[in-house]
């Protein structure tokens, strides 16, 4: 059955800078005249009447805006002047499923229609949305069509090297999205760089979607495809620790494919997962430290090789009247594709004591000698060393939280150490 052509929608504001006032909105032929301004390049539309002209639902709290259509949700900053609440028309006509651009100062969005299944030179495919491990063809008819499976996705809050770096953040983690591109035409080059795509996160949040790397390369893939040829990718989204990603979005022109994930993404492997998490995306900061366990940080692997009591000095470090040392031993691996440096800068721990005091290290040595720990590890490499902590007399340590610049917190419970 053919699609209907689905109405474009228009919005046409003042000069760029800013200037308060109205501007029009066009719709099936209709148009309205909200509250809007133009202002750093950007047109603003009063929130109620912009969600009105959409038939979207809105809900206000704070300084934010969710605007609902259909199986798109979207939540915005909310801009007050005067009183009124306005929000970036163009980001907001993307988030509820429009394809949508800007030019001078008239924003331009079409609602897409159902997601065409279908690949080029085959048959219509049954069903409309999005299936990871489909074929779909991109922009299809046209000069720049171009073939796009997503094979797998899956969370990450380890080590992941794109473009010769290390991806890994202490405060946030990735959904990879790894997929096969193929150019279908017979005289024309396209490649995975015209693929563009984005996702809607559990807090209703857009997400854009990131560069494409050529799999077996790891580098950015900006190369042309020649008729016929197909190339293994992967992209990736950078998503908060707590949240999942239940849809992802594939702009094909005018249109788009709507992926649900659920249930789709592969989980993360312990010890960076939340146990309680029931679909396994969430990535607890700090982690639960266990010993002989390694954790993983910016090129680096972590691992607490054990705890100890002194009762003798170390180095330049003296014993308090009546007290003694806690030692604790490491190790730090690299992992990564270049050197990084290590020493008391940037190693270190806190610790707990049973009255929930602070206490620092007091230092950073070698594991062999009374020296200052000081490393340069590249892929492969180790060194060992030991933290120092000061106690009083009679104090007792409860935990430990370790940190290594990179490295998501990793949290020792130290209460039954002996």
């Amino acid at each position: 059955m053919p699609r209907r052509a689905l109405p474009a929608l228009v919005l046409v504001g003042s000069a760029f800078g800013f200037a308060q006032g109205n501007i029009t909105l066009s719709l099936d032929g209709k148009n309205t005249v909200p509250p809007g301004y133009s202002e750093g390049g950007r047109l603003y539309a009063a929130a109620k009447p912009l969600a009105t002209a959409l038939g979207a639902a809105l809900n206000v709290g704070g300084n934010q805006a969710t605007f609902k259509l259909g199986g798109f949700s979207v939540a915005v900053p909310l801009v007050s002047k005067g009183g009124t609440g306005y929000v970036v028309a163009l980001d907001v006509a993307k988030g509820l499923g429009f394809t949508a651009s800007a030019m001078g100062t008239t924003l331009t969005a079409k609602r897409a229609g159902a997601a065409q299944a279908a690949v080029q030179g085959a048959q219509q495919l049954a069903g409309g949305e999005g299936q990871v491990g489909q074929t779909y063809t991109l922009r299809a008819g046209t000069n720049d069509a171009l073939n796009l499976t997503i094979t797998k996705l899956e969370y990450v809050a380890g080590h992941f090297i794109a473009g010769g770096d290390d991806l890994i953040k202490p405060d946030s983690k990735l959904v990879v999205v790894y997929a096969t591109v193929q150019n279908p035409m017979k005289d024309s080059e396209n490649g995975a760089n015209r693929v563009s795509y984005s996702g809607v996160d559990s807090n209703n949040k857009t997400v854009s979607g990131n560069d494409w790397f050529d799999l077996k390369t790891r580098q950015t893939a900006f190369v042309d495809l020649k008729p016929g040829q197909k190339l293994d990718v992967f992209s990736y989204l950078t998503l908060d620790n707590a949240a999942s990603l239940p849809k992802l979005i594939v702009e094909d022109g005018d249109k788009v494919i709507r992926y649900d994930l659920k249930g789709k993404i592969a989980p993360l492997p312990a010890p960076l997962v939340d146990p309680a998490s029931s679909d396994g995306s969430v990535a607890p900061n700090p982690l639960k430290g266990a010993v002989g366990t390694a954790y993983p940080g910016y090129m680096n692997d972590l691992m607490v090789d054990g705890f100890a009591f002194s009762d003798k000095p170390m180095a330049d470090v003296d014993l308090l009247e009546g007290g003694r040392l806690l030692v604790v031993s490491f190790t730090l691996k690299g992992t990564g594709p270049t050197e990084q440096s290590y020493g008391s800068y940037n190693t270190g721990g806190t610790l707990l004591d049973s009255d929930n005091a602070e206490v620092s290290s007091a230092a950073v040595l070698l594991a062999s000698r009374d020296a200052e720990f000081s490393a340069k590890l590249g892929a492969g490499a180790k060194a060992s060393g030991r933290l120092v902590f000061k106690l009083e007399k009679d104090q007792k340590p409860a935990s430990l939280k370790f940190q290594v610049t990179g490295t998501r917190d990793v949290v020792f419970d130290l209460s039954g150490l002996k």
